[in-house]
């Protein structure tokens, strides 16, 4: 068909060129000489372009709007609630009021940084996905916790616009059969372009049964800051729980004001400023029947009869203009303002519990995620999920602690889903929910772990595990960019122990342990994290790089791929040390395989070198002399010391460092572990319960 309508028009354009040559038609005369030829070319360039429109008409072929050579998916069908975007390819309308931040400008702060940050989201689409490309950082001021000030990162996340089911999942028995959300590491994307992590922390833990004092976290620092969120390697900012706060407007939020309809055709204040997050109800006091309708189509009321009243409320700043369908001179007008919200106020206690929560995110099988409000039996409900604690755990083994059973009282299946009614799908949809936490001393009631999701009912998008496709997505996408690793010595900084190491490159640096700390920086640390130095990291919050023999060295840059773990390598994962035999650098023979110095005291230091060869002064040794330092000098050492700080032991100074309250003289203090309540001074044989010396050793922060 199209080829025969180009023939057509050449054909046409050709009989009419002619014609118009034939015919001799003398422009000379009225226009001059020189424009004879011009005439005819502009009435031939007429003649092509009306006789090209029926070719350019016929070149959207699914009649979407867009030209075939524009369009991404030139079969689009029409569908209901469907709309289409400007490449052609259709997506679900209710999008359009869903994401946060669109195109950009939502300037907000980085509490722990103190940097201004821009939250930011764009939306693109194909006849499978929808692509959510963003920077991750929130609508809302962020803190980040012992993981540092917060960075922009360059996320593509993938969502599949029409979820489909999997069917080995059934999680209204269990999690067996389903395809489980990571523990650590992204399982869902908020509508700010978040990520909503897993609830574990770095070394296992539940990260928010330990945020709300359930259990004390002794393997790493861990905080969460607003709205259940922090940073972790690289400063990505993420949520552990909670998420509600992005729609969440301050605390002079959610008030109504009322609009009278009267019966001289008015709307009764005409102009009205709110903020976001407030409500506006119209009542009609007229006899005669009208509408609010948006000029822009925002919103409807549809027909108000008398005495009848209509409610709409604005989550977003802009100006908004409205009028009646029946009278065009009714009309009114509602400026919605951003109120000035100190973020650190934010609690979940003042999320409005009487409102159906909206949609905070999407899983990666694009089911969507609500707030913690929903509705049973049309009543507007706390949910719950059907986790509780086992008998005698805490949380300090994270999912491992957890049981899930359909009665254990709450509202959710295995995945901490539901299908039911929303805001957005009156008829119902599959959907999960955020549940919060209970505070308090029993946590076997608690009913909100795993907080998002703890599995999948839909098949996820696999490259979304990743931290986000890279550019263009597709099936191959994996790590946007190598872990951080501010002092490049091949170990990222979310678990590099000792983070200021300097050269570890043969022949003239130093070796290093699998955590990056070269001998030196090791032997500061407690023996506690000593051991943990010895062991290459090999979480999921972020995923760990492949290191098949667990030097510390990601693989891609190991040199010697058979090194004994534990033991000192340099910066290309070789130890580089001289065989006894032969003298010659054999690269993968340990640092550790060649004789060693005497070391009577295993404090790493050599008997030739040590000061006290009979003392051991692991963690207690800030001039590596291999003697327990006394750094007050009141002749008590820093291993027995209550007050390492203090020459007079009256522990004037421990408060600053937040060790001991100001009343604690030496071993009075209950807290001491060879407690006396009849003593009065510090003999020198004083323990307290806490063995880590303020200001010596170096502390490992393993990020979550």
């Amino acid at each position: 068909m199209l080829e025969t309508v180009i023939l057509v028009n050449l054909a046409l354009c050709f009989l009419f060129g002619a014609i118009l040559f034939n015919r001799k038609y003398d422009l000379s005369k009225v226009y001059g000489v020189e424009s004879k030829s011009l005439g005819i070319a502009f009435l031939l360039l007429m003649a092509f372009t009306l006789n090209m429109m029926p070719l350019v008409s016929a070149a959207d072929s699914d009649g979407d709007g867009v030209d075939d050579a524009d369009d991404d998916c030139p079969d689009t069908v029409d569908q209901d609630d469907w709309s289409i975007a400007d490449n052609g390819c259709s997506y679900p309308s209710y999008m359009d009021d869903v994401w946060q931040c669109i195109d950009g400008g939502v300037m907000v702060q980085d509490l722990t940084g103190n940097d201004d940050e821009e939250c930011s989201v764009t939306l693109s689409y194909d006849a499978t996905y929808m692509t959510v490309t963003t920077p991750g950082i929130a609508n809302h001021d962020m803190e980040g916790g012992p993981g540092g000030e917060i960075n922009s990162q360059d996320y593509s996340w993938k969502l599949p616009l029409v979820p489909v089911d999997d069917d080995d999942c059934n999680p209204d028995v269990s999690t067996d059969g389903c395809d489980m959300a990571p523990d650590r590491g992204p399982v869902a994307v908020a509508v700010n372009g978040v990520p909503f992590y897993g609830p574990e922390d770095g070394p296992g833990g539940d990260a928010v049964a330990s945020h709300i004092g359930i259990y004390e976290e002794d393997r790493q620092q861990i905080e969460l800051g607003v709205c259940g969120a922090h940073s972790g390697p690289g400063g990505s900012y993420h949520y552990h729980y909670d998420g509600n706060c992005m729609h969440w407007h301050g605390d002079n939020s959610n008030e109504n004001h009322d609009v009278s309809i009267t019966d001289d055709k008015d709307f009764l204040p005409e102009d009205l400023t709110i903020n976001v997050g407030d409500t506006v109800v119209w009542t009609n006091n007229d006899d005669s029947p009208h509408t609010v309708t948006a000029d822009d189509d925002e919103f409807n009321s549809g027909n108000l009869a008398e005495g009848a009243t209509w409610s709409y409320t604005f989550t977003e700043a802009g100006t908004y203009d409205y009028h009646c369908n029946y009278h065009s001179s009714m009309t009114g007008s509602v400026t919605v303002v951003d109120p000035e919200i100190v973020w650190t106020d934010y609690d979940f206690s003042k999320v409005d519990s009487t409102v159906a929560s909206l949609i905070i995110g999407f899983a990666f099988d694009g089911y969507p995620i609500y707030g913690a409000y929903g509705t049973i039996d049309g009543e507007v409900t706390l949910m719950r999920s059907n986790y509780v604690l086992k008998d005698g755990e805490t949380g300090y083994n994270g999912i491992d602690d957890y049981v899930y059973s359909a009665d254990n009282g709450g509202h959710l299946d295995a995945c901490n889903g539901v299908f039911s009614a929303t805001p957005e799908f009156p008829d119902g949809i599959y959907h999960y929910h955020s549940t919060m936490p209970v505070e308090g001393n029993n946590p076997s009631a608690n009913n909100a772990f795993p907080y998002f999701i703890n599995c999948y009912a839909g098949i996820a998008e696999d490259s979304n595990f990743d931290g986000g496709a890279l550019e263009g997505g597709g099936d191959g996408g994996g790590p946007m960019t190598g872990p951080p690793d501010a002092d490049g010595d091949n170990v990222g900084d979310g678990w590099d122990m000792c983070d200021d190491t300097g050269d570890t490159s043969y022949p003239d640096g130093s070796p290093i342990y699998p955590r990056g700390c070269t001998q030196e920086q090791f032997d500061l640390l407690s023996s506690d994290n000593q051991d943990a130095a010895k062991v290459a990291y090999a979480g999921d919050d972020p995923p760990a790089p492949p290191d098949a023999d667990g030097d510390g060295i990601p693989d891609p840059e190991d040199d010697c791929a058979d090194t004994e773990a534990g033991k000192l390598v340099y910066f290309d994962g070789c130890a580089h040390e001289t065989e006894e035999n032969g003298g010659e650098d054999n690269g993968n023979t340990t640092a550790n395989e060649t004789e060693e110095a005497p070391d009577s005291d295993s404090d790493g230091i050599s008997d030739d070198d040590d000061a006290c060869p009979d003392e051991n002064a692991s963690g207690h040794d800030a001039d590596a002399d291999g003697c327990i330092d006394d750094s007050d000098n009141d002749g008590v050492k820093n291993d027995v010391d209550v007050c390492p700080f203090d020459p007079s032991d009256e522990c004037q100074l421990a408060p600053e460092e937040e060790i001991f309250p100001e009343d604690v003289p030496g071993c009075v203090h209950e807290s001491a572990e060879n407690y006396n309540p009849d003593a009065t001074d510090d003999d020198g044989s004083c323990t307290y319960e806490k063995e880590s010396t303020p200001g010596f050793g170096i502390f490992a922060t393993i990020l979550s």
